[in-house]
């Protein structure tokens, strides 16, 4: 669309174009608009992979190996304290890892108890029990050498670990 003739003296001067555009301003928009664009692209980039704070995120690991003192060099840190917080941490992630097994083992166990149709399952010293109004289940397996009666009134079940293996710290055992 014109604005304004081009014998305007507002052209004629130069403060505008026929257009009413400012010399270099539509060079400026053009820039803003490719600007807007690549902005826009990357935001939908970001969406569909997740962003790379999320990438590096996902290939990122808590452990890191632990660095050794170079000679002649003055150490601050206190080097007990620095190994056992390097080594909590080590059995925390292991713990948690194993928590979440667990929940994996507990939610099979319990899809598999409603295939079943059953609400409580005992054979050979092992008892599956669904918790009633809950989507839970507790399993207890006794020790060889009891009787039915000894592990239920002295307390002392075995807890299932996620690879199998039984612990005896006398609590009932959650899967």
């Amino acid at each position: 669309m014109i604005i304004y003739a081009a014998d305007h003296p507002l052209v004629l001067n130069g403060t505008y174009d026929r257009e009413g555009y400012k010399p270099g301003e539509r060079a400026r928009i053009a820039q803003a608009r490719a600007r807007q664009e690549r902005i826009e692209a990357m935001a939908k980039t970001k969406k569909r992979t997740g962003g790379a704070k999320a990438a590096a995120a996902k290939t990122r690991t808590r452990a890191r190996p632990r660095q050794q003192d170079l000679p002649g060099t003055e150490d601050r840190a206190i080097k007990p304290l620095e190994d056992v917080a390097a080594s909590y941490a080590e059995v925390r992630d292991e713990r948690i890892a194993l928590n979440k097994r667990e929940h994996e083992l507990k939610e099979l166990a319990l899809k598999l108890m409603k295939k079943y149709d059953k609400t409580i399952y005992r054979h050979d010293g092992i008892e599956i029990r669904v918790v009633p109004g809950e989507d839970d289940v507790k399993v207890r397996i006794k020790k060889p050498g009891e009787d039915d009666g000894d592990a239920t009134d002295s307390g002392e079940d075995v807890e299932i670990e996620a690879d199998g293996a039984a612990s005896d710290d006398g609590d009932e055992a959650q899967v």
